[in-house]
């Protein structure tokens, strides 16, 4: 019976952190490319002044 659990929450389990890590790796790879905002901050502050 802890077996039939074990496999199952397992399963969902794997799932979750699969996905937590693609998600974590996208994120990381999408930030190093933006996050310096050296093209898009002086653009916005044009955009965005009076």
């Amino acid at each position: 019976m802890y077996q039939q659990i074990f496999r199952f929450w397992r399963k969902i389990f794997a799932v979750g952190f699969g996905l937590g890590v693609v998600a974590g790796t996208v994120m990381t790879l999408l930030g190093d490319t933006s996050a310096t905002g050296a093209d898009f901050l002086p653009a916005a502050e044009r955009a965005t002044r009076p």
